[in-house]
């Protein structure tokens, strides 16, 4: 085998690499686009899902904060203040 014909092997090996990538990636998109069809089906939202991960804790209204002893907040609204000693 000459040199010429050892570089066009290497692009055509390239060229098929890549081509096999593509539908690689084609073929995996369109499962995710079936599974995400799927699951809107049965009423799965990924909204909903990131909304219940990042909602927001309470503290009971009637509960003295154990650092000022004002009703409706607890220690967590004062954790960035330096304690005093």
């Amino acid at each position: 085998m000459s040199a010429n014909e050892a570089v066009e092997k290497v692009f055509k090996l390239q060229e098929d690499f890549e081509n096999a990538r593509k539908e690689a990636i084609a073929l995996l998109l369109k499962q995710r686009d079936d599974i995400a069809a799927q699951l809107t089906s049965l009423g799965y939202s990924e909204s909903s899902r990131k909304a219940n991960a990042f909602q927001r804790r309470r503290a009971d209204p009637q509960k003295q904060c154990p650092v000022c002893g004002e009703k409706g907040h607890d220690a967590r609204r004062h954790k960035g203040e330096k304690r005093q000693h």
